[in-house]
């Protein structure tokens, strides 16, 4: 009875099972019933759910801001919050935020980064200053988020608080469910705002990775990748004005801790790091490696270096005590080992609290710790987790380390959830470790993980030529994911195991397989089963799958039928139709409702085509709809209903957004709605348009001039376009100065006859080059650009006898009547345009470069050069190098210099492919200087060959190339180490975990940890 009141509501059924067994008599059961039915929860009475607690009722510290504190107790007592300087990405960070605060379209922000860069303070200030009072739900785990998703929790008004993200959308089946759900929830409910943060590497780039729908982390890309995600990345560094503008706050708060940390990070930046005690807890646990005893033992480095590399290995959950004690004691030398059977608990205790049991303070600044206790409920047992900054910064020094064996062997003992235990198989293998894998991929099997069964087919057909494991396999796999399922079938028909096969289709996969999953996965799934000559079981799993389907999702409803027709399973094709959901669907959805208007279309069933058409032009709102969408839509409507549209669409577009009304004016031209652009065109968009967008004002221009709305050019341009442009973005910027140059000469934007704008007249001084010693390509790329069939527009080079080159490059000359777009160009310039613009987009200021380059604006060129190479983003080393061969063609040296010492000095070396580029860059430039710079980094041993494993031998190859053979030789070593060099010599059998080749073994041989 308790079992049956503790699982939730009882039926009638139940009831009477139970009350027959316990009391035969009327009386009594009928009591026993009355006493049940009181206990059960009535299915239609919601329970009251405790109020939610806002931005400010809960402790930063619990939503996990860093503290800071100072390196030695200065006697006084702090806020637990530094003062706070916003910076450009808190101020996108709002502007983000607002309109779903105001109840607009939903938003999911993410702050990216490294590992202390203040991602977290970040989303706290942004909520305290828009959506202090604003309930905050802060799920713990993966099941928590789907819980609230699914529950109907996460409401208009609601805040969602997601720091460390990988917690929520890194950990597998689970997680993909919740980020379905939440992303079910953003694209349907408006007024709800979710703000996350999570490392850029690995975590952003591992779950955004480019790949097929069913690939890992699917739901979870798509989540990250939907209109409603905006990402803002932290930057690891602070500027030169922003240390000033934080100096300045630190005096007049009178902050020492703001004060230390600016001293402390004046060479690089990293001011935050330093405040949480990064550096300093890293530079503690190094020299412990070296010299064990201070501040760390042998016992507690072992303990660390444990939980380091298992967390780096794969085991994302937290580390339980058993698992790290037996790993860590292994480690050990004899003569390291303590007496005392608690040790590693004492240990453990230490490292989590920063104070051992004698009273020895062994953490940072009292605050930051190497490892954090996590437990379920008071008083359980602890698990650990290592500290954030430790993990990310020893990643990559240590990822051609495999790992202890004794590390190995506690993974595999102690692990239990299903996911790591997959990760853990994976990295195994990506180290040639092949029993070890073979052990953690049986784990993950028995646990029910749904996607390792196939990945252990692939790697067990070379070494189990009788199929006993890939029958265990196809016994033992858990058949619930048809993904999985389908995946697993296509290993076994592909090695030729055909008995196998059989053996599976015995257990009737298309039975137990979810009929609820993605329609790409039905997909798969029928495909496969049809290849196994299992046609009806792939009919029957259609059908399940179309009674099952949630008819609101167009998108779902449409990849269901194309596979239901691909495959041939008319009857379920007929089963969905039966359903209606051209009358269920939800239109927000504007490509999952062309795909099923397309689809309803091919399946013959015109009159549900017509039905969602119909609902579509009554529903749509053109402000959610972007330019490729608003075309198919389009296509795919009937004549009349393409009308409607497009009438509904001129008389309700927001002419404000001259990006958007550009846009519709495009489609409406493509499908010769003049009606309708006669309805647009009257609402004035050249008069009402908002300027503020250089690249949004060139294409209403652009749009405009095509269509031979000269008057509405001028107007548009008589509206002081210079004074009201942010000239932020350097490639509006560019584009826009290009469009103005044609219309003042009267061409159509984008097409360059040989026409020269009349207003471009003067030329420069003439300036001496020597000959080019690769041909005329070297002098096109040291002079002035000429645009591609405008051979008046370019430069003027003329041959001496000497063998000299004299070349003139075109300026700009305001004699006589300038046109409108010749006075725009004019005024644009006498802006401080290099002054405005955001290096971020290194692309885009060498475009905006080459375009002020061509107009003659060369003072305006060196401005921007000198600024850029100043304080230019670093983010991305091959974007720099492009900037760098932007300055050397224009001639400024000193630009390309400062640019490449400050690339030397401050990129990323752990992001090996890219910075090879930068290397050998740098080394064909003669930037020697900055070479030797990068060198003294030791990139090769900072590269991190874990992101990198089929490009090490790029590194390797420049290293040599450049002349540094010593750092090719660690490369190579440490691609040796981490299985990546020769791996023809490790297959089939792999290598022990203890460096060595294995000897031929075959699936029998394995000893497994049940």
């Amino acid at each position: 009875m308790s079992q049956a009141l503790n699982n939730g509501p009882v039926t009638d059924t139940t009831l009477k099972l139970l009350a027959d067994q316990l009391i035969p008599a009327t009386e009594a059961r009928k009591a026993v019933e009355h006493r049940i039915r009181r206990a059960t929860p009535n299915p239609e009475e919601k329970p009251r759910r405790p109020p939610i607690p806002s931005l400010q009722q809960v402790d930063p510290a619990a939503l996990e801001v860093h503290p800071a504190t100072l390196p030695l107790d200065d006697g006084r007592s702090h806020a637990f919050l530094t003062p706070y300087l916003p910076r450009a990405h808190d101020t996108e960070l709002r502007d983000q935020l607002r309109p779903a605060l105001a109840g607009g379209p939903s938003v999911l922000i993410v702050l990216t980064g490294d590992s202390s860069t203040g991602k977290t303070r970040a989303l706290y200030e942004g909520l305290r200053n828009d959506a202090s009072d604003r309930p905050l739900l802060r799920p713990a785990t993966a099941s928590d988020l789907l819980a609230l998703a699914d529950d109907g929790q996460i409401t208009a008004g609601v805040v969602l608080w997601l720091n460390e993200m990988q917690r929520f959308l890194y950990s597998g089946s689970v997680s993909e469910r919740a980020a379905a759900s939440l992303r079910t929830v953003l694209e349907r409910q408006p007024g709800v705002a979710v703000v996350g943060a999570v490392w850029q590497n690995p975590y952003w780039s591992e779950l955004t990775l480019p790949g097929a729908p069913g690939a890992r982390h699917a739901q979870a890309k798509a989540l990250l990748t939907a209109p409603f995600t905006k990402t803002i990345r932290v930057p690891n560094n602070f500027t030169d004005e922003e240390q000033n503008s934080l100096r300045l706050l630190a005096r007049q708060r009178e902050d020492p801790r703001l004060e230390q940390a600016l001293q402390a990070g004046a060479a690089d930046g990293r001011i935050v790091q330093h405040l949480s005690g990064g550096p300093e807890l890293l530079a503690n646990y190094s020299d412990s490696l070296r010299s064990p005893g201070f501040p760390f033992t042998s016992a507690e480095c072992a303990l660390i270096t444990v939980a380091l590399d298992a967390r780096r290995l794969g085991h994302l959950k937290p580390l339980p005590t058993a698992l790290l004690a037996d790993a860590a004691d292994g480690m050990l030398e004899s003569n390291h080992r303590s007496g005392d059977a608690d040790w590693a608990l004492r240990d453990l205790s230490a490292l989590g609290t920063g104070e051992r049991h004698d009273g020895t303070l062994i953490g940072v600044r009292r605050a930051l710790t190497p490892l954090t206790a996590m437990r379920d409920r008071s008083g359980g047992p602890a698990h650990y987790e290592p500290a954030d900054y430790l993990d990310q910064h020893t990643r990559a020094r240590r990822s051609d380390q495999a790992g202890h064996p004794s590390t190995w062997e506690a993974l595999t003992r102690h692990t239990s959830d299903p996911d790591d235990l997959d990760r853990l198989f994976e990295t195994a293998l990506s180290f040639g470790l092949y029993k070890q894998a073979i052990q953690l991929g049986r784990k993950a099997v028995l646990a029910g993980h749904t996607s390792t069964p196939y990945r252990l087919v692939r790697c067990l057909h070379s070494v189990d030529p009788e199929h006993c494991g890939i029958h265990w396999v196809a016994t033992h796999a858990s058949l619930s994911h048809p993904y999985g399922v389908a995946n697993l079938l296509e290993e076994l028909l592909d090695v030729g195991a055909d008995q196998v096969v059989e053996e599976l289709l015995t257990r009737s996969p298309a039975i137990e397989a979810d009929p609820t999953a993605l329609s790409y996965h039905v997909e798969v799934l029928m495909h496969q089963l049809t290849r196994a000559d299992a046609e009806p079981a792939a009919l029957d799993y259609a059908c399940r799958a179309a009674s099952h389907a949630d008819v609101t999702d167009a998108a779902e409803c449409s990849g269901l039928l194309k596979a239901f027709k691909k495959n041939g399973a008319n009857l379920a094709i007929e089963l969905l139709l039966e359903r209606n959901p051209a009358v269920h669907v939800e239109t927000a959805n504007v490509y999952g409702v062309v795909s099923l208007l397309e689809i309803l279309r091919e399946c013959g069933d015109e009159q549900a085509h017509d039905l969602l058409g119909q609902r579509v032009v009554t529903d749509i709102d053109p402000a959610d709809i972007d330019d490729h969408g608003l075309f198919i839509l389009l296509q795919a409507l009937s004549g009349t209903q393409q009308a409607q549209v497009v009438q509904n669409l001129a008389l309700l577009a927001d002419v404000t957004d001259p990006s958007a009304t550009a846009a519709l004016l495009t489609q409406l031209q493509r499908i010769d709605a003049a009606r309708a652009v006669e309805v647009l065109m009257q609402r004035d968009p050249a008069g009402s348009a908002c300027l503020a967008s250089p690249s949004g004002v060139e294409e209403l221009l652009t749009v405009l001039q095509r269509m031979g709305r000269d008057r509405e050019v001028n107007k548009l341009l008589r509206r002081n376009l210079p004074a009201q442009l942010h000239l932020t973005d350097p490639y509006g910027v560019a584009d826009l100065l290009d469009t103005l140059v044609a219309l003042d000469a009267g061409r159509i934007p984008g097409q360059w006859p040989n026409l020269r704008a009349p207003h471009l007249r003067a030329w420069s001084a003439p300036v001496l080059v020597p000959p080019p010693m690769t041909g005329g390509s070297a002098l096109v790329r040291r002079a002035p650009q000429a645009r591609q069939g405008d051979a008046d527009y370019g430069p003027r080079v003329t041959q001496t006898e000497s063998g000299l080159y004299i070349v003139q490059a075109p300026g700009i000359s305001w004699e006589g009547s300038p046109s409108l777009s010749a006075q725009t160009i004019r005024r644009l310039l006498e802006r401080d345009i290099s002054a405005d613009v955001e290096l971020t987009n290194l692309y885009g200021v060498t475009v905006l470069l080459d375009t002020l380059r061509d107009m003659g604006a060369s003072e305006a060129v060196g401005i921007l050069a000198r600024r850029a190479g100043a304080r230019a983003d670093l983010e991305n080393p091959f974007s720099v190098t492009v900037l760098m061969d932007a300055f050397l063609e224009l001639g400024e040296e000193e630009a390309a210099s400062a640019l490449a010492n400050r690339a030397a000095r401050q990129v990323d070396i752990s992001t090996q492919p890219h910075m090879a580029t930068l290397l050998m860059h740098l080394w064909h430039t003669g930037a020697n200087q900055a070479v030797g710079v990068l060198l003294q980094r030791q990139p090769a041993m900072h590269v991190d060959l874990a992101r990198w494993r089929d490009n090490v031998h790029i590194l390797e190859a420049v290293l040599r190339e450049v002349g540094a053979d010593q750092a090719a030789d660690r490369v190579a070593q440490r691609s040796a180490n981490a299985g990546i060099a020769d791996r023809a010599r490790l297959q089939p059998y792999g290598r022990e975990s203890d460096g060595r080749i294995a000897s031929p073994w075959t699936w029998s041989d394995i000893p497994f940890h049940e």
